[in-house]
């Protein structure tokens, strides 16, 4: 990510991904990044795998050659499809090489010929059936636009020997999954961590053998670095299994083109599938855990998994999997053997170090206990697309006693936690994103962040020297404790601070060393009960509705009868300078206020709204998100996930509003639900406002919205403020560090 190096790697490339990202940007024109991103990495992907048949193809017919075989006889042979599979280059039947594809690029059928392709390719390799994309004819791409993409991708070479060495698509592939990622804003860091993250964590907990899982595994970034950390320290891909699951087929899909064009064996299921309704890894005890979870769920089946036997340390609360995810990974490791026993690395919210929602505290409490915390760290912010706020990385080992590791002795760390704080770390590589230094080189070097920060915890560990370390660059090989960065605690202090885990309460700061205060019992018991206030106030709002409900007569209408959708769209990237205010899906689970972004950080077309509208989320109709908006600026805008009701009659935006969250809509609208199970399942616009809906008869519309607007308001109100309180306990941390900053 480092500019420095930026031209160098494209020199050593090749190829400019830069450049041939804006190119295929602007062929996208009105197609939203998330649907493009699937367009795009499935023509790279079929242009790779048809590269590398050539290339075998080539060789084969030199080697012919110099045997005599000439003529029918060589034509034949080189159409045998054993003499590619056996040297693991997928088969590609004639109707699907790139060449044949490029040459019908402006044919009005190209979408079904790109389609005809895919499937023929996994008919023929059934490692890649169900795997490949097989919907461009559905997405109705204009000829020109696809055609155009064909030959901007076409006059890369990507699948020759050269270009493997390279390993040019790999980077041009991962390239792309960041500016996508990008494109598509917080949805986006559903398949895509941050490469210095992933890089932090693969270090850390250096996966040289065994097996490596992630449930939560996106398009497969965290196999693709423990691959390439094997091979930098002289293993081979051989010498680690990989096991991961997705519960998002588009994603899933990304996930194994992206292993696949880097020859990475994978078990990553026969089908998406959710982690924690459906493991389809049951049996698996990792040596390595990597993964990033989304954070702080709501929606994640809780409530149907009480007496699950992965909740060793406490039942989750339902309303927040954050202690779910920490506790299936601890349920997937391996236990303590003669290699060392099993070691995770996660990215978790700062939330889960401090939190005392339901019984986290108490979950986290056994956790420390049990001695399975080894190591903590605070990241700085701005690192992940998917939120501004800063995170923590847990490190969680099964044998902590220095008996051994894959590598070397080390010390026995026994009732000790390591904690860093790396807030002030990080470098920006936009105006809204940071990176790690060091993330793209190897060997690592130690005077970069990931590398200092890596090899402090090493040296912490009691690891012998590693060969790169110049002590006289680096100093003297050793960990000591670093005022304001890091520092060996005991868990014995820790739970003098009430098992919070948040590095800022113990390092100190870098002037004085003074540990910071944790919040006094009495705040956290006050924020404990503010939070049950306000879910009581939800229930109360339901409760009033549903009496209120039962004051008028009603009628069936359709939804089009009363709404009708906005459709106007506009691209904030056309007026960069401009400052919008941007609903989006991802504000239902924090603080359903919308985001304020300049138009030059909007990278895809969105909804104008004007008021008065409700905004339904096409996404997972299983958790209804619906929005009241009856005011609305001229410079409100929402994501294209949202369907934009608008009433075309006033006097229906309160029997509209009311309608969609109803039981009877939500059940008639999950039925028709399209796509993988999980939070990615889809409705079409068609379907909602096909429905069939009861509101009041027109003579009590009135009476209804004088009695319903204010409930409606009020619900709007409580959720906030619900995710407000939620927010107070997850940042009074920060500000007693700058406190205690400003006294010294």
């Amino acid at each position: 990510m480092a500019s420095d190096t930026r031209s160098g790697n494209n020199h050593e490339l090749g190829v400019d991904p830069e450049a041939l990202w804006q190119a295929a940007d602007k062929l996208r024109g009105s197609i939203d990044a998330a649907d493009y991103k699937h367009v795009v990495l499935g023509l790279i992907f079929l242009k790779y795998i048809s590269d590398a048949f050539q290339a075998r193809r080539a060789k084969l017919a030199e080697e012919l050659a110099e045997d005599g075989i000439e003529g029918e006889q060589a034509e034949s042979l080189l159409e045998e499809r054993d003499e590619y599979t056996a040297v693991g280059v997928f088969w590609v039947s004639p109707k699907a090489r790139w060449e044949h594809i490029q040459a019908q690029g402006k044919a009005p059928n190209i979408g079904k010929l790109i389609d005809d392709a895919m499937y023929a390719i996994e008919h023929d390799n059934p490692k890649l059936k169900g795997k490949l994309p097989r919907d461009y004819a559905r997405r109705g791409i204009a000829p020109q636009r696809l055609g155009g993409l064909i030959d901007l991708i076409g006059a890369m070479t990507i699948g020759s020997d050269e270009a493997k060495a390279k390993d040019v698509l790999g980077r041009v592939y991962e390239y792309f999954l960041g500016k996508f990622a990008a494109a598509e804003g917080k949805l986006g860091g559903e398949f895509f961590t941050p490469r210095s993250v992933v890089r932090l964590l693969v270090e850390m907990i250096e996966p040289y053998e065994g097996r490596v899982y992630d449930p939560c595994c996106g398009s497969g970034g965290m196999f693709v670095q423990s691959e390439k950390f094997t091979e930098a320290h002289g293993g081979s891909q051989r010498d680690i299994s990989i096991f991961g699951q997705e519960s998002n087929l588009t994603t899933w899909r990304l996930a194994h083109m992206n292993l696949a064009i880097r020859g990475i064996e994978a078990n990553l299921g026969e089908q998406p599938a959710d982690s924690f309704m459906r493991d389809l890894h049951p049996d698996v005890k990792a040596d390595y855990i990597l993964a990033n979870p989304p954070f702080n769920i709501s929606d994640w089946s809780g409530e149907l998994l009480r007496q699950d036997a992965r909740w060793k340390y406490g039942v989750p609360p339902t309303g927040n999997a954050n202690y779910a995810w920490i506790q299936h990974f601890i349920h997937h490791l391996a236990p303590a053997n003669d290699k060392g026993g099993g070691v995770a690395g996660f990215v978790m919210a700062n939330g889960s170090l401090s939190s005392v929602a339901g019984n986290e505290r108490e979950i986290r409490r056994r956790m420390v206990e049990d001695d399975l915390v080894d190591c903590i760290v605070a990241m700085p912010p701005q690192l992940f697309l998917t939120t501004p706020i800063p995170v923590c990385l847990w490190i969680v080992s099964r044998n902590r006693s220095g008996s051994s590791s894959r590598k070397a002795r080390i010390r026995d760390r026994q009732r000790e936690i390591l904690f860093i704080d790396a807030r002030a770390m990080g470098t920006l590589v936009s105006r809204t994103l940071r990176a790690l230094t060091g993330c793209d080189q190897y060997p690592l070097p130690a005077s970069s962040e990931v590398g200092t920060i890596a090899r402090t915890y090493h040296a912490w560990r009691g690891e012998p020297q590693p060969q790169e370390w110049d002590s006289a660059a680096d100093g003297p090989w050793g960990y000591r404790d670093i005022p304001g960065f890091c520092r060996t605690v005991s868990t014995d202090d820790v739970a003098q601070h009430g098992f919070d885990l948040f590095p800022g309460l113990y390092v100190g700061s870098a002037k004085g060393g003074r540990v910071a205060r944790r919040p006094p019992d009495e705040m956290q018991a006050l924020v404990s009960e503010l939070t049950s206030i306000a879910v009581s106030a939800q229930h109360v709002v339901r409760n009033g509705l549903l009496r209120a409900a039962r004051d008028w007569d009603y009628r069936d209408v359709q939804v089009r009868d009363i709404a009708k959708q906005r459709k106007k769209t506009l691209t904030p990237t056309a007026d960069p300078d401009r400052v919008f205010q941007l609903y989006s899906i991802p504000a239902f689970d924090y603080d359903q206020n919308p985001e304020i972004c300049p138009g030059a950080e909007i990278m895809s077309n969105k909804t104008r709204l004007s008021a008065p509208c409700v905004l339904f989320s096409r996404l997972n109709p299983r958790t209804p998100r619906i929005w009241l908006l009856d005011v609305s600026p001229d410079n409100s805008i929402c994501s294209t996930e949202f369907l934009a009701l608008e009433p075309v009659d006033e006097k229906f935006l309160l029997p509209l509003y009311c309608a969609l969250r109803s039981t009877q809509f939500t059940r008639y609208i999950c039925m028709r639900a399209k796509g993988s199970t999980g939070s990615r399942q889809r409705v079409k616009a068609a379907d909602v406002l096909d429905a069939h809906v009861r509101i009041p008869v027109d003579a009590s519309l009135d009476a209804f919205n004088e009695k319903v607007m204010p409930l409606a308001r009020f619900a709007t109100l409580a959720t906030r403020r619900s995710a407000a309180i939620a927010s107070v306990h997850d940042h009074v941390y920060e500000l007693l560090l700058e406190q205690e900053a400003g006294e010294q």
